[in-house]
């Protein structure tokens, strides 16, 4: 474990952010197709049985469609998070790339 340490201090930083941008983007295109698929179920679920989804079956026996909504509202926020710390990501790329070359 010591080598990962010793390894990445020895390298330069624009090679660390490189390493890790494919994950991030590859994660990033996750959320997003999770999301989708959420608002898809939700809505399916309320075209196919009104009377569950309106219903209080949802998280502690609260409304159904309000936690839907909650979770939808929260899976977004997150992905919007995550996008943004992408581009940051890659403004920082930049900056040490243009510093350091």
């Amino acid at each position: 474990m010591g080598g990962v340490f010793r390894g990445g201090a020895q390298r330069d930083p624009a090679e660390i952010l490189r390493f890790t941008l494919l994950p991030a983007i590859l994660g990033i295109i996750a959320m997003v197709l999770i999301t989708a698929a959420t608002l898809v179920w939700g809505l399916s679920l309320r075209a196919s049985v009104p009377e569950l989804f309106n219903g209080n079956s949802g998280m502690f026996r609260s409304s159904t469609s309000l936690s839907w909504i909650r979770l939808v509202i929260a899976m977004v926020l997150t992905t919007v998070v995550a996008a943004i710390s992408l581009k940051r990501g890659f403004s920082a790329r930049s900056v040490l790339r243009t510093n350091v070359g």
